[in-house]
């Protein structure tokens, strides 16, 4: 929170004062701009906002009712209805890490405000905000395209329709054939200039459907085509923004610099979109694919090997985790699960992970592998930069316990060789208890660990890190 920073002590001294808060009328009184716009956006960031918790010590808060191990349901007086108490479940808090409660914000996957989740929430309840041309940013042409796009989706290309409806007093007819009022569809279908290069494009006069739509419609529907419209195999959805563009450029050539329409005009839109079809595929180098034996392998002397998991199920949205430790013998020497509740795979792999490296610091381990099959969170553990609200207080949790082991080494495997964690972390989704730890291996991963220690592998095709990117 920056309760404490500059800005918010002026505002406070500012806006707080008695006068303010005992006026009838307080939207009467002098404010500024910057004012204004806090209090007229003040109910989005109300419903925008939410509250991370940490271990603040100097209130009765959520730190009453969390143990290591997770929630202390029977310290709660009442009994709270299951699909809350598993959404309250999966909320992470600190436990190695002292950080104090912060608000976060709900509308990002990281929790950080943005102007753009506010606008999203501010116009939620009008239906009628939604924009239907979220895909203009996903079809593969060029930016300036998606740009000019964009603006046909809003009617916001100066063709005289849309000049007109502005106010301005201008001809309504088309300047090239001077026939039909110029509307967006009129200037890039219709028109009588226009349509004789669809045509040599393959759009022929029986293709009603073609030349019927309206122009959202329209534009959605070829933008997305991927079949094959010439010769050399180029996409639809490659040639017709490159044929929207060109046609574009032809007709602001005519109006404003007066020159003819150019007759060679359907050949230089398959020119660039060949163009550019073949520059996206050309190759990047000899990304040659390799057939490679994954399989778990036992730590060096002296080592203990922990491994962790997460597990996700997408139908019912709840998680699990799970993780255990073998030593050199490839002997069993702890394991655990834990039942995360409502979150997604992230969320459930650094639950996993502070399971395990309390778990070690508990035994007082000190030379340690930590093998994870999520790639995610090994980036994230490297990289000093990295922040996330959402998942603070385990990852703070996390880089402390780890820095409390005199050796840890942490690396990535793929998902063939986390088998045993794997099972277990599907053993935890479905759970009654929050936490369970094992001193022997549950029956039914007895196979597993019987396959990781006789060796067994699987065949995984793997990018060849000789070969040259």
């Amino acid at each position: 929170m920056e309760s404490n920073a500059m800005w918010a002590k002026v505002l406070k001294l500012k806006y707080g004062t008695r006068q303010r808060i005992n006026a009838r009328d307080e939207s009467k009184l002098p404010r500024s701009p910057i004012w204004r716009g806090l209090k007229k956006g003040e109910q989005v960031f109300k419903e925008g906002m939410k509250w991370i918790p940490g271990h603040d010590t100097s209130n009765l808060k959520v730190k009453d009712v969390i143990s290591p191990h997770g929630w202390l349901w029977s310290a709660i007086p009442f009994v709270l209805p299951p699909e809350i108490k598993e959404s309250i479940q999966a909320v992470p808090f600190p436990i190695a890490a002292r950080n104090v409660d912060k608000l976060a914000w709900k509308g990002s996957p990281k929790c950080v405000f943005s102007s753009k989740g506010a606008y999203r929430l501010a116009t939620q309840p009008s239906k009628a905000n939604v924009f239907p041309g979220v895909w203009i940013w996903k079809i593969c042409t060029l930016p300036k395209i998606q740009m000019f796009i964009w603006k046909c989706m809003h009617n916001s290309v100066g063709v005289r329709a849309c000049l007109v409806e502005r106010g301005l007093h201008i001809p309504l007819d088309c300047p090239l054939c001077h026939t039909e009022p110029e509307t967006i569809s009129h200037a890039l279908r219709d028109c009588k200039f226009v349509k004789p290069i669809w045509q040599q494009l393959g759009q022929i006069r029986g293709n009603q459907g073609f030349y019927s739509q309206g122009i959202k419609d329209w534009l959605a529907s070829n933008a997305k085509a991927k079949a094959s419209c010439i010769a050399d195999g180029v996409p639809w959805n490659i040639v017709f923004p490159f044929a929207l563009w060109l046609i574009w450029n032809q007709r602001n050539q005519v109006v404003f610099n007066q020159k003819s329409p150019n007759p060679c005009l359907t050949k230089l839109i398959k020119m660039q979109a060949t163009e550019f079809f073949l520059c996206i595929n050309c190759p990047k180098g000899n990304r040659r694919m390799v057939i490679r034996q994954i399989r778990w392998e036992k730590p060096a002397s002296g080592w203990l090997k922990l491994n962790t998991d997460g597990s996700f199920d997408d139908l019912l949205g709840n998680a699990g985790g799970s993780g255990l430790i073998r030593n050199e013998q490839e002997d069993w020497v702890a394991g655990y699960t834990r039942k995360v509740g409502k979150a997604n795979s992230f969320v459930a792999e650094a639950w996993a992970l502070r399971d395990g490296l309390m778990l070690c610091n508990q035994m007082n381990l000190s030379n340690v592998i930590v093998e994870l099959d999520a790639k995610a969170l090994v980036d994230a553990l490297n990289n000093p930069d990295f922040n996330n609200s959402v998942i603070s207080p385990l990852f703070d949790d996390c880089k402390q316990l780890a820095a409390q082991i005199p050796q840890i080494v942490f690396r990535h495997i793929y998902h063939e060789a986390n088998s045993c964690a794997n099972q277990l972390a599907n053993v935890g989704r479905l759970q009654s208890l929050d936490f369970i730890l094992y001193t022997v291996p549950p029956v039914d991963l007895v196979p597993f660990i019987v396959a990781d220690s006789q060796g067994l592998y699987s065949e995984r095709l793997c990018l060849d890190s000789l070969s040259s990117c």
